[in-house]
């Protein structure tokens, strides 16, 4: 038996506990239920927060797959952007399933989106599609993985669940338990571990390419892990080599030159 109610902010919160506004929830025999939207990739930080949801949390659950297979380049109308493999969505599937039968029952969606509202971001595109089942009541936050200790991407975001939004609420977890990659590879349980894939290089979530900058920044990471370096250590290993500064010198120059921060301060 459900009842919506309405629910005060917290101010002090962890993984239990809502985001701090106002919405709809479900109160079953008694105990509030938040229905949490997950956006998930099965990478390192969607694969943490939903083992920490399913585990820490009695919320209901559901691990939502962005498919952009059919989005269109924004230059060239002839091709396609493959930001999400098939491979990405078949190891969604994958881990669902996992977490299902040795966790605790969750959902998963699968949606395919097939056109670009915002300049060109998926993180954005998924909070703008999102936040229209928040308004019809589907669901009553929006969980994102976005990470680092301080995160501008994660402002744009919340400023795009803000401008759109009429209830629910938006979180970004690791941010708030201030959780830097490192630590997710860390402390991801081992029999997770197999069911992560980050790589954006390879069509076959049995391999990843070694290549791409997810793989090489997995790698240098779990170098430091087999070595028993604690995570800090290999942290601060790989956010100040040489790739990871041209890495993110490019993509904030990128962003930076499409107008992805307009607004943001």
């Amino acid at each position: 038996y459900y009842t919506h109610i309405k629910l005060e902010p917290k101010v002090v919160r962890n993984w239990c506990q809502p985001s701090p506004k106002k919405y709809g929830c479900v109160l079953r025999l008694g105990v509030l239920y938040l229905k949490s939207l997950i956006a998930f990739s099965s990478g390192y930080d969607s694969l943490y927060i939903a083992w920490k949801y399913l585990t820490e949390t009695n919320n209901h659950v559901t691990l939502c797959f962005f498919d952009f297979s059919m989005v269109r380049q924004p230059n060239n109308e002839n091709s396609f952007e493959l930001y999400n493999h098939q491979s990405h969505k078949i190891n969604s599937k994958r881990s669902h399933k996992y977490l299902s039968e040795n966790i605790r029952n969750c959902d998963i969606r699968i949606h395919l989106q097939k056109h670009m509202d915002s300049k060109y971001d998926h993180a954005r595109q998924f909070v703008r599609t999102a936040v229209d089942w928040i308004n019809n009541g589907e669901y009553d936050e929006i969980v994102h993985g976005s990470s680092g200790l301080y995160s501008p991407r994660a402002k744009v975001i919340r400023k795009e669940f803000e401008t759109f939004a009429s209830r629910g609420s938006i979180r970004f977890p690791i941010i708030e338990e201030r959780k830097t990659i490192a630590d997710l590879i860390y402390e991801l349980p081992e029999n997770l571990q197999p069911y992560a894939f980050s790589c954006n290089g390879s069509s076959d979530f049995n391999f990843e390419c070694g290549k791409c900058h997810k793989c090489i920044r997995n790698n240098i990471i779990k170098k430091y892990k087999k070595l028993g370096k604690s995570s800090e250590i290999a942290y601060e290993a790989y956010s100040t080599s040489a790739f990871h500064q041209k890495q993110s010198k490019s993509m904030i120059e990128y962003k930076t030159k499409m107008g992805y921060y307009e607004g943001i301060t």
